[in-house]
C-alpha cells in the first residue's frame, strides 16, 4: 500500500516539474480540458494545486467529455502561470498534453452539449460573470475607451 508521505512526495515532485521545468503560458494562449462531470467553481479564476491535464486542441478535449460533461477553455491567471509539455513523454503524442499544477487559470468559456448534441459555449455569460465578480470583490479596472476597441469592457476582460 502507498503511504500518504509517498503520495505527498510524488505530488511535490510533479508540482516542481511543472513550475521549474515548464514553460510560461502566454497571456493570449488558450488550453482546453474535458471533464465528464459538471463542477461548481467558487470563482472563474481558480488556483489548481492538483494536476490538471490540458491540450491546445478543443477536439482532443471533446474526447474526454462525454454527452453530459463539459469542456473548459482556460487562459493564464497571471504572468507566472506555467505548464509542462508532456508530448515527448506520452504514448499519445497527438493529444499534445500540457500538465498544469500549482498555478492560477481563468475560465474563459464553458462548452457543453445541448439537447441536440451540438457543442455550445457561453463566452458572453462568462465575461459578464467575470466582470461582476471583479466588481463585487472590489477590484479596479479601466473604462478608458480606445479607437481599436469597440466595447470598453474588452479592455478589462481580455
Amino acid at each position: 500500500a502507498i503511504k500518504n508521505s509517498e503520495i505527498a512526495h510524488w505530488c511535490r515532485y510533479l508540482k516542481e516539474c511543472c513550475i521549474f521545468f515548464g514553460q510560461l503560458m502566454d497571456m493570449d494562449q488558450r488550453f482546453y480540458t474535458g471533464l465528464n462531470k459538471k463542477l461548481i467553481f467558487k470563482s472563474l479564476t481558480q488556483h489548481f494545486e492538483c494536476p490538471i491535464s490540458t491540450t491546445e486542441q478543443r477536439l482532443i478535449a471533446e474526447k474526454f467529455s462525454d454527452a453530459t460533461g463539459i469542456i473548459l477553455q482556460l487562459k493564464a491567471g497571471n504572468d507566472r502561470t506555467t505548464y509542462f509539455d508532456t508530448t515527448w513523454l506520452s504514448i499519445y503524442d497527438q493529444e499534445e498534453e500540457r500538465l498544469i499544477m500549482g498555478c492560477s487559470l481563468i475560465i474563459c468559456d464553458i462548452l457543453f452539449r445541448d439537447e441536440h448534441g451540438q457543442l455550445c459555449g457561453c463566452r458572453e455569460w462568462i465575461y459578464a460573470l467575470r466582470l461582476f465578480e471583479k466588481i463585487i470583490n472590489g477590484h479596479s479596472f479601466s473604462w478608458v475607451s480606445s479607437l481599436n476597441r469597440k466595447k470598453p469592457t474588452q479592455i478589462y476582460l481580455n
